[in-house]
């Protein structure tokens, strides 16, 4: 909720024409096994009668079984590091896995300072 709070803006919302943000409901999966639960809501919920008329009424699913090692650790994102954490086995895992990122992150410190600027709204 504080996020579509965060999202709107209180003066320019007074306005008739005004546009609220969308919402869109993202799953983020990190179990060991693949997603089988349906990707719509009317499947896994009881239907109500607004829902018929909503053609979106699907979620995203952000499966991180679907990401390679590689791929978590070349993206330029701390969310990405943290999935790589969440997708480790075990603890000799987990520490290998943090050794990468601290490498990568030392290697690149410019770009992950300025990503926790963005975070925390630093200037």
């Amino acid at each position: 909720m504080a996020i579509i709070e965060s999202a709107i803006d209180e003066k320019e919302c007074k306005r008739k024409d005004y546009l609220y943000p969308r919402v869109n409901a993202i799953i983020l999966y990190t179990g060991k096994q693949k997603w089988n639960v349906s990707k719509t809501f009317h499947e896994t919920q009881v239907t109500s009668i607004l829902e018929k008329a909503i053609e979106f009424a699907k979620y995203i699913l952000v499966d991180i079984n679907n990401y390679t090692e590689e791929k978590l650790l070349e993206t330029p994102s701390f969310m990405t590091k943290a999935l790589l954490i969440e997708k480790a086995k075990d603890n000799e895992q987990i520490a290998n896995y943090i050794e990468k990122i601290v490498e990568i992150i030392n290697k690149d410190k410019e770009n992950y300072s300025n990503n926790i600027k963005e975070i925390f709204k630093i200037n």
